[in-house]
C-alpha cells in the first residue's frame, strides 16, 4: 500500500483542489490574453506543461490500479488526472483557435489601413 486511508483525505484534497486551482489560475489569463493575441508561447506552453502533469498523475493512478492497490490509493490520482486531461486538452485547441482569430483580426485591420 502506497499510503494509508487517513493520508488519502489529504492527498485527495491536494490533488483535486490543486488541479482545479491550476486550471482556473491558467484559464483566466489564457482567455483574456488569447482574445488580445498576447503571450501566445507562454499560454500554449503552460497548457502543455499542465496537460503533461495531468497525464503523469493519471498514469500513477493507473499503475496503482493495475498493481492492485486499494481504492483510496488509486482513485485520487486517476480522477484528478482524468479531469485535468479532459479540461486541458480541449482548452489547448480552443485557445489556439482564439489566437488564430486574433491574428486574422490584426491582419484584416492592417489591410484596411
Amino acid at each position: 500500500m502506497w499510503w494509508t486511508q487517513s493520508a488519502y483525505a489529504v492527498i485527495n484534497v491536494i490533488l483535486v483542489l490543486g488541479a482545479g486551482a491550476c486550471y482556473w489560475i491558467w484559464a483566466a489569463p489564457a482567455m483574456i490574453w488569447s482574445r488580445k493575441g498576447k503571450h501566445k508561447k507562454l499560454i500554449l506552453r503552460s497548457n502543455l506543461i499542465l496537460t503533461s502533469i495531468g497525464a503523469i498523475i493519471l498514469c500513477v493512478g493507473i499503475v496503482a490500479l493495475v498493481t492492485g492497490q486499494p481504492f483510496h490509493v488509486w482513485f485520487s490520482p486517476t480522477a484528478s488526472g482524468f479531469i485535468s486531461l479532459t479540461c486541458m486538452v480541449p482548452m489547448y485547441f480552443f485557445i489556439k483557435k482564439m489566437y488564430t482569430k486574433a491574428e486574422l483580426n490584426k491582419m484584416s485591420v492592417d489591410d484596411l489601413e
